[in-house]
């Protein structure tokens, strides 16, 4: 039966592919010209040229990127084991948690998402060039102010006030991390750096995610009943990481946005 729902959730994917060839392709913006004056062409850049500019923001990236894997690797682990603390620490079975979590994380997380892309448009639309990391800090502190206590929480009812504002924040960073990454990019190197952010988001995120709560209920706890507290420790863990690296990139990212946006405006002029 499991086989069967994969594919049906699948199908709608193929009337989006369809749509997508109605989507015609849009003028490129915001292009880095190193071929200026020697006739070359600028829309294609050399594995050189490529390495050479994120070489030379390094200092962005080096700390943009792990900052958002930390993110990432809080909401693999926080979806992944909530389902399993709910059935040991407050009894439920696994079609009631299931439920129950499936629509939190389909309403509050859909709603992180979109909250998050509406705030960061306003916010650039007021100058704030650097909001994609704010907002994703903001949310990393609310994903932790609300996470922990509902992981803590001595019933149910409610752990669930808490998880559904937490399910909300951590939905933030899924539209903003690669809003944030691509807007700091040369048109023709944001394929490269996404590929980039995938793949590091999930390498970190995928692997360490799950694997972090495990590792503390069965080497820190070595009891499967402390998973509660595990979720909280991993949950505090991740945030503050999130939170620090984020913070450290703040500099470096507004001084390349702010740039990014000065060359907007005299290309517009």
């Amino acid at each position: 039966a499991w086989q069967v729902t994969f594919f049906m959730v699948g199908i709608p994917g193929l009337l989006i592919v369809a749509l997508m060839s109605t989507v015609k392709e849009p003028f490129r913006r915001e292009i880095l010209n190193l071929g200026a004056g020697t006739g070359a062409d600028s829309s294609q850049l050399s594995i050189a040229e490529t390495l050479s500019f994120f070489s030379s923001y390094w200092q962005v990236y080096s700390t943009l990127l792990p900052g958002f894997a930390m993110e990432a690797t809080l909401s693999y682990g926080y979806f992944a084991w909530i389902p399993s603390m709910y059935i040991r620490t407050f009894g439920w079975d696994a079609g009631e948690i299931g439920y129950v979590f499936g629509m939190i994380v389909i309403v509050l997380g859909t709603c992180g998402i979109i909250s998050g892309g509406i705030l960061s448009d306003w916010r650039l639309g007021k100058g704030e060039s650097d909001n994609f990391l704010r907002l994703s800090i903001y949310a990393g502190f609310g994903a932790m102010v609300f996470g922990i206590p509902a992981a803590l929480m001595p019933n149910a009812a409610m752990s669930l006030l808490f998880l559904c504002p937490a399910v909300y924040f951590l939905g933030f960073h899924v539209g903003l991390a690669p809003s944030a990454v691509n807007f700091i990019t040369p048109n023709q190197l944001r394929g490269q750096a996404m590929a980039i952010y995938i793949f590091v988001v999930a390498l970190v995120g995928m692997s360490l995610g799950p694997t972090g709560i495990a590792l503390i209920t069965d080497y820190v706890f070595s009891d499967t009943q402390a998973l509660h507290y595990s979720v909280a420790i991993f949950t505090g863990i991740f945030a503050v990481l999130a939170i620090m690296l984020l913070s450290l990139s703040l500099k470096s990212y507004r001084i390349r946005a702010e740039a990014i946006l000065a060359l907007e405006t005299t290309t517009n002029d």
